[in-house]
């Protein structure tokens, strides 16, 4: 193989490198802008009136970050486990991590969630709406 071969594709191999890191900002990029377009509905329900779509917006919002946050568990299982079969072939012994993928039986129209952190997030209605203490 010649040097110009072994160049074109080093840059074949980069270029790859690239665009996934390029994926993986904009993904988090994505993510940053529904945590943040979430935390502008949740404040202005609590200091304004709100709007009467918010809580519509915000199950769609957690039920995308849901989303995002099982496809990443399914990233990682998948990685754990292509890491696992090729340490498997070693004769040293290593440990396995298990990784579940959160489910839930609660409907997406639900207004409930877990956000992947354990604590419950229930969307504010207009009975259980407080604003905040002054």
């Amino acid at each position: 193989m010649g040097i110009l071969d072994k160049a074109k594709e080093r840059a074949t191999q980069l270029a790859g490198q690239a665009k996934e890191k390029i994926e993986d900002v904009k993904e988090k990029r994505k993510v940053d802008d529904m945590y943040r377009d979430l935390g502008k509905i949740l404040y202005r329900q609590r200091t304004q009136d709100g709007r009467p779509t918010d809580d519509a917006e915000i199950v769609r919002l957690v039920a995308e970050l849901r989303e995002h946050e099982a496809q990443e568990a399914r990233s990682a299982a998948s990685t754990a486990s292509t890491a696992s079969t090729a340490s498997s072939s070693s004769s040293t012994p290593t440990s396995s991590t298990s990784t579940s993928t959160p489910t839930s039986s609660t409907p997406a129209s639900s207004t409930s969630s877990t956000m992947g952190t354990g604590e419950t997030f229930q969307a504010p209605t207009s009975e259980t709406a407080t604003p905040f203490p002054e």
